[in-house]
């Protein structure tokens, strides 16, 4: 029979109703606003409640064209930084796309700079440094040097790794 593992609690009764009564006053905020709007056109007469609406309803418009134009500008900016042969994450989008293609483009430029520049940071930063003078040949060590070490375990290692001076132990 296994045992079932204690569900630990991800919130406790505190943060419950300080979410509940987040959420009831921002709906109850909803709400008023609701009432108020009422009540505004109740005053109004019909024309007045006409031209209330269209306003309302162009500024509804013009927010929404607003909106497609960022997401067009967001693709465009993506588009613009591939051509550079950046992946922008969500985060870079949202911080150079503007609703205009102008400042887009611009932000992108500036963005794009300064991905560069701290690539050339960063590889003047990986490559700076002295180069190593070894030149790749292998030491050459001779049969007398080897049999002169003094100490036993030094020369036996020595002369493991140069066998094909010492043929006759193959």
């Amino acid at each position: 029979m296994a045992k079932k593992k204690p569900v630990k609690k991800k919130y406790t009764d505190e943060d419950v109703n300080t979410l509940i009564q987040k959420k009831l006053a921002k709906e109850r905020e909803k709400k008023q606003h609701e009432v108020d709007e009422a009540k505004k056109l109740a005053k109004m007469n019909s024309e007045q409640k006409q031209k209330y609406e269209l306003e309302k309803i162009q500024k509804e418009a013009a927010e929404a064209r607003a909106e497609l134009a960022t997401y067009k500008m967001r693709d465009t900016a993506s588009s613009m930084f591939k051509e550079q042969g950046i992946t922008a994450n969500d985060e870079a989008l949202d911080l150079v796309t503007t609703s205009e293609a102008d400042s887009t483009k611009t932000n992108v430029s500036k963005l794009v700079k300064f991905a560069e520049l701290i690539k050339e940071e960063t590889t003047k930063e990986l490559t700076k440094g002295t180069t190593p003078r070894v030149t790749g040949k292998a030491q050459t060590i001779t049969r007398d040097e080897i049999m002169q070490i003094v100490d036993p375990v030094e020369r036996q290692q020595k002369i493991a790794e140069n066998m094909s001076l010492f043929p006759e132990y193959k």
